[in-house]
């Protein structure tokens, strides 16, 4: 597979994110956190497991809809506050930003991003990845692929995701494409 190819291998998006970035410095470093990542993805995973449970009872939900509306959006409106309610619990439990922090190009096998600092190329960074407005949290080991300067001092850097649980990188891509999905939705700007 060539090197255009291998970036592009999942849909991408330009997404508001909260971020945090560790730099993993040395093989020690990087092994100890692989060793810890299950435990990491647990306490991390509340948001995240809904969502997917949430997602594979949507051809039940249009079931339900096609023979009685009326329970259908009934259910549609407390699925709404049990989001409500997960996000707040989420937030509150792990300190989450109530915004996003960052601004990013995300797929499910990577990130690219403006970071303070410079990181090396091939070094290994621990990730932290905010969705909005899911509020689903999202480690990841990821490897510096480059990082070249940016505005005021600061730098881009593009991350390939190395170690990310499956259901992680699946929940991102459905982000994505309902990401993708309001912004079709959304009326455009008057100013355009």
């Amino acid at each position: 597979m060539s090197d255009a190819s291998e970036r592009r291998r999942s849909f991408r998006i330009n997404d508001h994110i909260s971020l945090e970035v560790e730099p993993l410095n040395d093989d020690s470093t990087v092994q100890d956190w692989r060793a810890h990542f299950d435990e990491e993805r647990e306490r991390l995973a509340l948001a995240n497991d809904y969502l997917l449970l949430k997602d594979q009872f949507l051809p039940r939900l249009a079931a339900v809809q096609s023979h009685h509306p009326d329970v259908a959006a009934y259910l549609r409106h407390l699925e709404q506050k049990i989001d409500r309610l997960a996000g707040i619990v989420q937030q509150r439990e792990l300190g989450l930003p109530l915004r996003p922090t960052h601004e990013a190009n995300l797929s499910a096998t990577g990130i690219r991003f403006v970071h303070e600092a410079p990181l090396e190329q091939g070094s290994h960074v621990g990730l932290r990845i905010v969705l909005y407005p899911e509020l689903a949290v999202i480690p990841a080991l990821g490897r510096v692929v480059w990082c070249r300067p940016a505005e005021d001092g600061r730098h881009e850097v593009a991350i390939d995701f190395e170690h990310i649980d499956p259901r992680d990188a699946d929940l991102l891509a459905r982000h994505n494409v309902r990401t993708q999905m309001r912004s079709i939705r959304r009326p455009p700007d008057e100013d355009e």
